[in-house]
């Protein structure tokens, strides 16, 4: 059972943009998040990890209106983004200095734009919106790295409308949660909204 969430201090509500736009593109997200004394963004893990503790009734009343300000809002960027390749999803994991340049996203520096990597074989997934249920029985281990659970584990509501977006080969991309009230995940996400942690030892 994740509780990764509980050694966080997380951002009560995510922000978004100014003069009227509801989202921020990374780059924009990442620098608020610096000029407002947060470490990064969450990850998958600890997003929904809060998400289903929430579900379940675990949380108390402190996060539990956090993990509902995530439900009620747009979806928010998580810290790492995705490539897929060859039939392989590549996953880079608190990924920074990626910019968007109007059309997609660049990344600028050397190795150290993020901190490690994973992957999964996802051979047979198609580009776009695939079900979970789908996914489970061709990738499982990428449900189960995402959600914190495997598919079976999952509160009845996610596995019913949880799904995840699956972008084109090679372009890297940051990956967030889909717009409210989905649970479903982003993986080529262009804009979203910008919610930060920091580690409760962090004093600031």
């Amino acid at each position: 059972m994740y509780s990764g969430f509980n050694s966080l201090i997380l951002e009560p509500t995510a922000a978004t943009g100014t003069e009227g736009k509801k989202m921020l593109h990374y780059d924009s997200h990442e620098k608020r998040l610096k000029e407002s004394g947060w470490e990064r963004a969450p990850t998958p893990q600890e997003a929904m990890g809060l998400i289903i503790a929430h579900l379940e009734g675990r949380l108390d009343q402190k996060l539990g209106k956090i993990a509902a300000n995530m439900l009620e809002r747009h979806g928010e960027f998580f810290c790492h983004a995705v490539q897929v390749s060859d039939g392989n999803l590549f996953f880079y994991e608190n990924a920074t200095g990626l910019f968007w340049n109007g059309e997609c996203y660049k990344v600028y520096g050397n190795n150290s734009w993020h901190k490690s990597q994973v992957s999964f074989k996802v051979a047979g997934i198609n580009h776009g919106w695939n079900d979970l249920e789908f996914i489970s029985k061709i990738s499982p281990e990428v449900i189960e790295y995402l959600y914190s659970r495997k598919y079976q584990e999952l509160p009845q509501a996610i596995r019913e409308s949880g799904r995840i977006y699956f972008p084109d080969d090679n372009l890297v991309w940051p990956i967030g949660r889909a717009c409210k009230p989905d649970f479903g995940i982003l993986l080529d996400c262009r804009v979203r909204g910008s919610r930060g942690v920091r580690l409760k030892n962090d004093e600031r």
